[in-house]
């Protein structure tokens, strides 16, 4: 049986938003006029709990006309919902709106988290380590091989083509898809848990997103996926198939300091096909 557990990132995202309000762009009452951030009447608060604390879920209220979006790590379009913190400390909800003009609108929110009253997945603090980290190969425990191919459900690392740390360069330079900055011996990758952001050594930006599906076949060599929107991970290529960039990974290992990430070369590929290995560590 297939074990399914979907954490969703901006489940309606801000293109989503503006499609519901086109009905309402010709000066609608039911439409908010702004003209500043400052206007939006809304409000983000904390739920209490028993001790006096505030925990990790705030109530989002938007008074104003129209639909509001509120975001933080998720996403929810509602003037009146619940929306879950991950992580300790001073956490932003941006409340954005749309006026009549089309035009949008945002302001954010501080909430301060005292305590961590509803489960958080341990693997948003593996990845932004509750904030923002930052990701490299991984040349500790794997210097003569961050990234190769080797068995699909059979190797879980480099075994039959290695490229080393000091190899990764050439790799990198020599193919007019990826970059010494982006992809290089000293490519990383920051991962930021608010919105769900990454970005690139290389300056490029995207999201990422995860879940914890794992297919039949693969029980005990996967662990779920890794997926990456606007932006391909370091040499996130298949380098035997025109160097076509991939976007979607299986997930190997995932913990506080290391990140391995595979991909068959070809989907349909039974056990000890062609896979492709990344091994990252933190920074």
């Amino acid at each position: 049986m297939k074990k399914v557990l979907y954490f969703i990132f901006g489940a309606f995202a801000m293109g989503g938003l503006l499609a519901s309000c086109d009905p309402m762009h010709q000066s609608s009452p039911e439409i908010e006029t702004l003209s500043s951030a400052d206007q939006i009447n809304a409000t983000v608060t904390p739920i209490v709990n028993s001790s006096g604390q505030n925990t990790n879920k705030a109530i989002c209220k938007y008074t104003g006309k129209g639909m509001a979006q509120f975001s933080s790590v998720t996403t929810l379009v509602s003037n009146n919902d619940t929306i879950q913190l991950f992580a300790i400390g001073n956490q932003t909800v941006t409340c954005t709106v749309q006026d009549q003009e089309g035009k949008t609108f945002s302001k954010d929110y501080t909430v301060n988290v005292q305590s961590m009253d509803y489960p958080v997945d341990a693997w948003w603090s593996y990845l932004t380590g509750g904030s923002s980290k930052t990701w490299v190969w991984d040349d500790q425990d794997y210097p003569t091989a961050v990234w190769g191919n080797g068995g699909y459900i059979g190797n879980t690392s480099p075994a039959w083509y290695k490229v080393s740390i000091s190899d990764i360069e050439a790799q990198a330079t020599g193919k007019s898809v990826t970059s010494s900055a982006g992809d290089g011996t000293n490519a990383s990758m920051t991962f930021t848990l608010q919105g769900a952001k990454i970005k690139k050594s290389d300056g490029k930006e995207g999201s990422f997103a995860f879940d914890r599906k794992v297919d039949d076949n693969q029980v005990g060599w996967a662990i779920g996926h890794l997926k990456f929107t606007g932006l391909f991970p370091p040499m996130g290529i298949l380098t035997n198939v025109h160097n076509t960039p991939v976007y979607t990974y299986r997930i190997l290992k995932l913990t506080d300091s290391k990140l391995v990430l595979s991909v068959p070369e070809d989907e349909s590929n039974s056990a000890w096909g062609t896979a492709w290995f990344w091994m990252f560590r933190q920074k």
